[in-house]
């Protein structure tokens, strides 16, 4: 059996690890010409 805590790590560990690609999704939508942009217009 586990214990509680190890189950909650587990849980946490998977949420993380899902909010951590649905970002890596997210960046990989952008285009170089948007990178560009905005790195312009940061300067």
């Amino acid at each position: 059996m586990r214990s509680k805590s190890k189950q909650k790590a587990m849980k946490s560990y998977k949420n993380n690890k899902t909010e951590a690609s649905q970002k890596l999704k997210n960046q990989k939508r952008k285009t170089p010409q948007d990178i560009i942009s905005k790195s312009l217009l940061n300067a």
